[in-house]
């Protein structure tokens, strides 16, 4: 198998792993730290299809900008997960974001930059060498 698609499929670990220690944990109302929690459906119907595009949107911007500074990938990645909690917060509200200990606008800048982090190390197992 290609260097590539090993680099993809660890990526793909990574993400996962990610999403699931996430929503275990800070998205569990019954974990000590929590920043949201689902109230009008259940966390899959929710995380899995949009984590799922997200993984698709991060690999097709790092294919497009495979030659250009990885900032690029990052950002338009970071991006489409911040339009997905804007949209939550503004229409869907499928999950609302914890009062405390930060208020609601905290909670959602904490998963702001939770996918910034998470977008920065897929990209690089991504790029690689």
């Amino acid at each position: 198998m290609k260097k590539e698609y090993y680099r993809i499929i660890q990526a793909a670990i990574f993400y996962c792993c990610s999403v699931f220690v996430g929503e275990i944990t800070i998205g569990n109302p019954d974990f000590p730290f929590t920043v949201y929690h689902f109230d009008k459906i259940p966390a899959w119907q929710w995380s899995v299809p949009v984590h799922f595009t997200g993984f698709c949107w991060l690999l097709f911007w790092n294919n497009i900008f495979r030659r250009q500074v990885i900032i690029l990938p990052i950002v338009v990645s970071t991006l489409f997960f911040l339009v997905g909690e804007t949209a939550n917060w503004f229409v869907f509200q499928f999950f609302k974001y914890e009062e405390s200990p930060l208020g609601a606008a905290g909670s959602f800048w904490i998963i702001i930059v939770l996918y910034i982090g998470m977008c920065t190390v897929c990209s690089y197992i991504i790029r690689k060498t």
